[in-house]
């Protein structure tokens, strides 16, 4: 039964008999939102003895408003601290330590509903290698405004969210590098007036990943280098800003296509691949234990090789995850091969063809 004073409304779905336990916090995000949903401040419930059907509990209107009209006021005397050319420079808000089940578009209904703005208003960006999700204002004034909101709504509290204004950075990440390129090729090219270059405080490559980091003397350099198409050794590069709180550029929507490892092979004594090829359920289940670590293995019908690949699956982990793979997939495969244990004995030839006669070993 709907608590008095509350205005309930039924809703049902095609998410089954056994709903994501996920699925209370998207709704009451999306109904209190008055631009997807026209609805407002509410509460979601379960109902009960049917746990595939939700009510939702509007409040009153005279609540809702009271809570609206005081959330403006306390808006309105921050903002009157703000100096007039700071209010419409883009700012960035961090949610670090962002839990799994928090996704994209939970926290853009999350945002449209403690701002009221449009999603055309500002962006998203989770990146779940760090855990981060950060939002992009059009303006300083809505950043700020958010993050002081946020500490009294209660859909933050229930989401153990804890949003930070992130500082300016002046750094970059340059991926796509050239092979054989150094510290005084990438100091020669992003100190170039032409390129919207400047004065570069400290380089950092990364070989192995092909990419870089750029700092910069002054941050507004960032806002010219970034609307650059710059290119090295006829290779085009990729510039995105790093920001040294997070760990982590942001890449915004123009993600760039993510190169999966390359296979590699690993060898088994000639015994084992016998005996393995022989119980092909025995390699079944390690195909399946090694699909958990986004691999897949082809075996050789001719040798002890065994190929292993990144899986489909490893796309969608994250970059971390994916410039990890070759060393965890080694290490789940060295972890199998331990199992077992190959110890060669020296038998005449003549006693042991009648101890497999006498013990039926017709495998070997």
């Amino acid at each position: 039964m709907a608590a008095p004073g509350y205005f309930p409304l039924l809703v049902e779905g095609s998410w089954g008999p056994d709903p994501p336990k996920s699925l209370t916090t998207k709704l009451q995000l999306y109904f209190q939102s008055p631009k997807r949903s026209g609805g407002g401040e509410c509460e979601v419930r379960q109902e009960p003895g049917n746990p595939a059907r939700f009510l939702v509990l509007f409040h009153p209107l005279d609540d809702a408003s009271e809570d609206t009209q005081m959330s403006v006021n306390r808006g309105s005397e921050k903002m009157e601290d703000i100096p007039e050319q700071c209010e419409n420079i883009p700012s960035l808000v961090a949610f670090e330590n962002l839990k799994a089940n928090v996704t994209d578009m939970m926290l853009t209904l999350l945002v449209e509903n403690i701002s009221g703005l449009s999603s055309d208003d500002f962006q998203v960006e989770v990146i779940r290698d760090f855990d981060v999700g950060v939002v992009t204002f059009r303006k300083y004034i809505d950043a700020m405004k958010f993050v002081e909101d946020c500490a009294m709504h209660h859909s933050v509290t229930r989401l153990q969210l804890s949003p930070r204004l992130l500082e300016p950075t002046k750094t970059i990440m340059v991926e796509n590098l050239p092979p054989g390129v150094d510290s005084y090729n990438l100091k020669c090219l992003f100190e170039n007036p032409q390129n919207g270059g400047g004065r570069v405080v400290s380089i950092e490559c990364f070989p192995e990943e092909s990419s870089a980091l750029v700092e910069f003397f002054d941050r507004k350099v960032l806002d010219t280098i970034m609307t650059k198409k710059l290119d090295l050794n006829n290779m085009p590069l990729s510039v995105f800003p790093y920001y040294t709180s997070l760990g982590t550029a942001l890449y915004g929507k123009e993600k760039p296509l993510i190169k999966l490892p390359a296979p590699f092979k690993e060898s088994l004594d000639l015994s084992l691949w016998k005996f393995l090829h022989k119980r092909s359920h025995l390699i079944e289940e390690i195909n399946e234990e090694v699909r958990r670590s986004h691999c897949e293995l082809t075996w050789s019908p001719l040798n002890g090789e065994v190929t292993i690949r990144p899986a489909a699956t490893l796309v969608n982990q994250g970059r971390k995850r994916i410039k990890n793979w070759k060393k965890d997939a080694s290490t789940a495969f060295f972890g199998i091969r331990s199992r077992f244990k190959v110890t060669p004995f020296k038998v005449d030839p003549v006693v042991w063809d009648i101890m497999k006669n006498d013990l039926g070993m017709k495998e070997f």
